[in-house]
């Protein structure tokens, strides 16, 4: 009897043990695979965050790219405006020089070195 309280006790404290390290393992897996699924779930919410941010700011940078685009082409516009109107005030103004020139040489004889009149005589 005494031997088979023995054999009974040792049998249940293997049991014990085994049972326990049955529990432990599959506590273990089962965290394991409670840890993958929010990795998965949380790596999934941040690509769409970030997917969300990205086309804000590509919308963004859209919109200021256009802006910086209308701005150019009004800025160009002008500037093309003021270098024609120099370019008219510069002609306009050597056209006079040449007039009040012509006007001078007309009213003077002419020398035969003189480069304006030799104009006049061709």
């Amino acid at each position: 009897m005494k031997l088979f309280k023995i054999l009974l006790i040792v049998l249940l404290s293997f049991t014990t043990v085994i049972h326990a390290e049955q529990t432990f393992l599959e506590k273990t897996q089962e965290g394991a695979a409670s840890l993958w699924e929010k990795t998965k779930q949380k790596s999934s919410e941040v690509a769409d965050q970030v997917s969300e941010k990205s086309i804000v700011l590509r919308e963004k940078a859209g919109e200021s790219g256009s802006e910086v685009a209308e701005k150019a082409k009004v800025t160009g516009a002008k500037v093309w405006s003021s270098v024609k109107e120099a370019g008219q005030a510069v002609t306009s103004k050597t056209k006079q020089g040449i007039e009040k020139l012509k006007e001078s040489t007309q009213h003077k004889e002419c020398e035969e070195d003189s480069a304006l009149c030799f104009a006049d005589k061709e």
